[in-house]
C-alpha cells in the first residue's frame, strides 16, 4: 500500500476507535494497562487514572519497574481500581519481541486476581 492509503485506512478507523475505547470505558469490564519507557512516579499516572474512573469503576493497572521490596511479577492494590504492577526490565525499543513474557503473564493474573477479589 503507498503511504497516502495507509493514512486513508488508518484514519478512516480513528472515530471506530474512539467509539470502542468510550465504550470499554463505560462497560468498566477491562483492566487498563499503562507502562512507561522506565520507572516513572505513580503520580504521574494519576491523571490517567482519575481520567478512567471518570467514565465508571475501572481499573487501571500501571506497570513500572520491580527493586528489591517488589520482585517482577507483584502488583499491589493502591487504591480502589489503581494497581501497581512489577517487572525487572521492559522490552528495548529496538527489540520490542524481547520481552519478559513469563513477568507479564504473572502480572496479568495477579491483577485479574486482585480485581475480582476488591470488585
Amino acid at each position: 500500500m503507498s503511504l497516502e492509503e495507509v493514512h486513508r485506512r488508518e484514519t478512516r478507523r480513528i472515530p471506530f476507535l474512539v467509539q470502542k475505547l468510550r465504550q470499554d470505558l463505560q462497560d468498566a469490564g477491562k483492566i487498563f494497562v499503562f507502562r512507561g519507557l522506565g520507572a516513572l512516579p505513580e503520580e504521574v499516572v494519576m491523571p490517567l487514572f482519575a481520567a478512567v474512573r471518570r467514565f465508571g469503576p475501572n481499573t487501571l493497572l500501571f506497570v513500572t519497574l520491580a527493586d528489591a521490596a517488589h520482585p517482577s511479577g507483584t502488583v499491589e492494590l493502591r487504591l480502589p481500581g489503581f494497581l501497581v504492577g512489577y517487572i525487572e526490565r521492559f522490552a528495548p525499543s529496538e527489540d520490542a519481541h524481547n520481552l519478559l513474557l513469563d513477568d507479564w503473564i504473572k502480572i496479568c493474573r495477579n491483577a485479574y486476581a486482585m480485581r475480582l477479589t476488591t470488585a
